[in-house]
């Protein structure tokens, strides 16, 4: 039986290391982009001017009226964006009966 090598070769850089440099450029705008969505809803108000909401005084969000517009729809209507996933589960859910079921029997 041959004898195996005492060290291996280590030349070649580790996968997670060898992620290329696009990939990483990527990730680099996604988690800036999450940064900015982070600091607008950290600062969100109700009162700052968007599309939703007419005001004739200035922003108070941290990014000022972009940072605004972009708190807006999750900070105003945080019901209305979870309905449709709501909605699907509603249908694993014992005892709930769809409506139109109670017509056909």
């Amino acid at each position: 039986m041959p004898a195996r090598p005492l060290l291996e070769d280590h030349s070649s850089p580790a996968p997670a290391i060898a992620i290329t440099i696009p990939v990483r450029l990527i990730g680099l705008v996604l988690l800036a982009l999450v940064a900015v969505v982070m600091v607008s809803l950290a600062s969100w108000n109700v009162d700052d001017p968007s599309f939703s909401y007419a005001s004739g005084e200035a922003a108070t969000n941290w990014l000022g009226f972009p940072g605004a517009v972009i708190a807006d729809n999750p900070g105003t209507r945080p019901g209305e964006d979870l309905n449709p996933a709501l909605l699907a589960q509603l249908d694993n859910i014992d005892g709930v009966k769809d409506p139109e079921a109670d017509e056909d029997e």
